[in-house]
């Protein structure tokens, strides 16, 4: 009952190893290709990211000009208005206003209250 023992119908060794070696190399190109996936959808989202950002910080900037625009003219308005009440401080410019006014309430009537 001596002799070798042989291997009937299956895998040599050196195919073996081929056959391991070819699967770490087809894992690796997986890997690789799993990680230059994940790190390029990381890369847009941080780009969406940065463009949201910049989108709302310009949204912001332009909300805040058109504040200070809108105060700057309520300013401008009450610096003429201001300066149009001073040169009309004559005593007499807001009782015309106010005849012109009364003057509007009363017409079509026949009399007017002295």
């Amino acid at each position: 009952m001596g002799g070798s023992p042989s291997i009937s119908g299956g895998m040599t060794q050196s195919e073996y190893r081929t056959m391991l070696q070819e699967q770490r190399e087809y894992n690796d190109r997986k890997e690789k290709e799993q990680r230059t996936f994940y790190e390029e959808q990381l890369r847009k989202q941080e780009e969406r990211a940065r463009q949201e950002a910049q989108k709302a910080a310009d949204a912001e900037k332009a909300r805040i000009e058109s504040v200070e625009e809108a105060e700057s003219k309520l300013q401008q308005e009450a610096a003429a208005q201001t300066s149009g009440a001073e040169q009309e401080d004559g005593g007499e410019g807001e009782d015309e206003d106010a005849f012109d006014f009364y003057n509007s309430l009363y017409q079509g009537l026949d009399e007017r209250p002295e």
